[in-house]
């Protein structure tokens, strides 16, 4: 674009010297025409660039063949008026400076007024919200150095040349009158009305025809083989509308937006943007993916901590009937009852103990009482008893034994029982202990219980009520400040 811009500009000046030369028919008129205008440009090119630099003005790459325009149209135009007023003041006033000075003074208001209203006109275009045309600002600094440099930069060639500005053609041309323009002034002049109703039957053709139809759009002069149009089109089939080009827009804060307080403005302030029509989806601090974190909001907690308390409540609702149902079932009277069935059966242990010893006693004497008889009975006898006694001597050897070892299990019998006796009357005395502790702390389920319930009713309320749209976000948890996450809106669409 920049070497299509250079070949035109020198294109037209080399135009508009050829047309200043061969109207003239004069070498020097074409020179210091050319001279004249190559300088206005140069001088309203490097302003123009200075004042965007500094003031970042707008500015597109046709500014240059715009100013060149501009200087080559409007300026070859007063060149050949101020010439041609020149030579036909030298016919009058052979004086060069006295004949530049009335040249200058004859063209001057008419220069200025043309000037200075296209100088109005391209400024306001500044004030238009479009790049293309607010760049036209450009032309309101050119026209301005134009007629400087016309009426300044010509005067000084032509006091200087006189006459020979028009060498080798030195001889003055009678003023042309046009035919066409003389009879078209003398027929209105003539028959105003008629005058009248043949431009307006010239214009009206013109007027019912018109159709503002034209749009500008920077893509109707792009083609399919464009990298740009293809780099589009991939963009478009991969992501959505507004991804490839998003919108950032940052805040600034007198303080860090880290607390709760200024989180939930964040957060407002993203919902709100994301209801924009036009808007896809926006990304900020408090909805990194572009949806609410749940667990960071009141109403989530309030439901946690509520839910909780529910739980801890029917725990301890459960913990207080278990215990109730033990302490029912803690009958101490039957543990009485056991305890005195088992001191009985170790009286009764004691008593077969007892007995067995004084039937072993009765056993062992009447073995010995029989052993004398036998030897004082007669001798018929002692062989028929004999046997009989030492059989009866064996059984009740055999019986005095059993009785002993019945004996030794009567006293292990007894052992047991003392112990689980004794076992028995301590496992009473904690029992009566446990239920007294279980009766305490029952009471205090129950108190619990109560204050959990209101604690639950309040929590219920609190995330009914407005604080259900407040943000709990820790400090610690966003320690990124908020100048360096800014928010993303995503545009629906874009459109110029």
């Amino acid at each position: 674009m920049a070497q299509i811009t250079q070949i035109t500009l020198i294109a037209l000046f080399i135009a508009s010297t050829l047309i200043v030369g061969l109207y003239f028919k004069a070498l020097f008129a074409a020179i210091i025409s050319f001279i004249t205008l190559f300088s206005a440009f140069v001088v309203s090119y490097s302003t123009a660039l200075n004042l965007a630099k500094h003031f970042n003005w707008s500015f597109c790459q046709s500014v240059p063949l715009e100013i060149g325009l501009a200087t080559l149209v409007l300026g070859t135009i007063w060149n050949i008026y101020l010439y041609r007023k020149l030579r036909s003041v030298l016919t009058t006033q052979q004086e060069a400076k006295a004949a530049t000075k009335q040249t200058i003074q004859g063209l001057r208001f008419p220069i200025i007024v043309v000037g200075g209203t296209l100088t109005i006109l391209f400024g306001l275009c500044a004030l238009v919200n479009f790049n293309e045309i607010q760049s036209l600002w450009a032309l309101a600094v050119t026209y301005p150095i134009l007629i400087l440099a016309v009426t300044t930069l010509n005067a000084v060639f032509t006091a200087a040349l006189g006459e020979s500005l028009f060498w080798p053609s030195g001889t003055p041309k009678t003023a042309l009158h046009s035919h066409y323009w003389k009879a078209a002034t003398e027929f209105s002049l003539w028959q105003p009305v008629a005058g009248l109703l043949v431009a307006l039957y010239i214009t009206l053709p013109f007027i019912y025809f018109y159709h503002n139809s034209l749009s500008y759009s920077p893509m109707t002069n792009l083609t399919e083989t464009n990298q740009a149009v293809k780099g589009a089109r991939v963009l478009q089939a991969h992501f959505g509308a507004g991804k490839p080009t998003p919108v950032t827009v940052y805040l600034k804060a007198r303080q860090a937006l880290n607390s709760e307080r200024n989180l939930q403005s964040l957060d407002q302030l993203t919902t709100k943007l994301q209801h924009t029509p036009g808007v896809q989806a926006v990304y900020s601090l408090t909805q990194p993916s572009g949806m609410p974190i749940e667990k960071y909001y009141v109403a989530n907690q309030l439901q946690s901590i509520g839910l909780s308390a529910k739980e801890a409540t029917g725990q301890l609702s459960q913990a207080s009937n278990q215990l109730k149902t033990n302490t029912g079932k803690l009958n101490l009277k039957s543990l009485n009852r056991q305890v005195k069935q088992l001191a009985s059966l170790v009286s009764k242990s004691n008593q077969i103990i007892q007995d067995s010893s004084n039937l072993a006693a009765q056993v062992t004497s009447a073995a010995a009482k029989s052993g004398v008889a036998d030897r004082q009975s007669a001798n018929k006898r002692v062989r028929q008893y004999q046997q009989r006694l030492n059989q009866l001597n064996q059984s009740l050897q055999g019986v005095s034994s059993g009785t002993s070892q019945l004996a030794i299990e009567g006293k292990v019998i007894q052992t047991y029982g003392q112990t689980s006796y004794n076992n028995l009357q301590a496992y009473s005395r904690q029992i009566k202990q446990i239920k007294q502790q279980l009766k305490g702390v029952n009471s205090q389920v129950t108190a619990s219980t109560s204050q959990l319930n209101s604690i639950y009713d309040y929590l219920n309320g609190l995330q009914k009520s407005g604080g259900a749209t407040f943000t709990i976000l820790l400090k610690r948890n966003w320690r990124i400040p908020i100048f360096s996450r800014p928010y993303l809106i995503m545009p629906a669409e874009i459109t110029e």
